[in-house]
């Protein structure tokens, strides 16, 4: 490995193990200001929901939007080598549609660790509880989910519902990550690491 990839990985670790691709470029990225015949990946994060590039390597093999693969801090450049973690406007529209529904899936997948989110969040200061960051959550479903997790720990994001009275949690859930990975504000609840383009004046 030379210095000059030793240093691009360093600044490039995103801590994630596994990822799925939102699209492949053949050709290079279209959409962006440094166009480059090198194929690229545009890829999701499966923890920690980083968005990056990536030049897929020859052991890679065939390639499809939707598809999981590994990402890990041993990954061999001849399999992925990844170069920049990008923000949401980087996006291809192909790849935002896959987004949608790379995220409910795996929202689905990891409902254990969300619904263990809505047993332990706090508040964030004295007039704003994490709760209330979720879409369709205000004061009063916020102080109604805090009263029934005190009864007992919420089991499923059903469970949730019942309980407290809301609907589509999993939509919710999926709109505040897109919310986070566009920086919307300086709130972290799902989203690690999340990049905004600079605005053009």
């Amino acid at each position: 490995m030379s210095n000059r990839d030793r240093g691009r990985r360093e600044r490039v670790r995103i801590n994630e193990e596994y990822a799925i691709v939102l699209d492949y470029l053949p050709y290079g990225n279209p959409y962006s200001h440094h166009q480059s015949p090198t194929p690229i990946v545009q890829a999701l994060g499966i923890f920690y929901f980083t968005l990056f590039e990536a030049v897929p390597g020859p052991a890679l093999g065939q390639i499809k939007p939707g598809e999981r693969i590994y990402v890990g801090p041993d990954v061999s450049f001849n399999y992925i080598r990844i170069d920049a973690i990008i923000a949401y406007e980087d996006l291809t529209p192909a790849a935002k549609k896959t987004l949608d529904d790379a995220l409910e899936a795996i929202i689905k997948e990891r409902e254990k660790d969300f619904v263990n989110f809505f047993n332990s969040s706090s508040p964030i200061t004295t007039r704003l509880h994490q709760l209330e960051l979720i879409p369709g959550i205000g004061k009063k479903i916020m102080w109604k989910a805090l009263d029934e997790r005190k009864i007992a720990p919420f089991q499923s994001f059903e469970d949730f519902e019942k309980r407290v009275g809301v609907k589509n949690l999993v939509q919710a859930i999926k709109k505040r990550i897109i919310e986070e990975m566009q920086g919307k504000d300086n709130f972290r609840l799902f989203v690690r690491y999340s990049k905004r383009k600079p605005e053009l004046f």
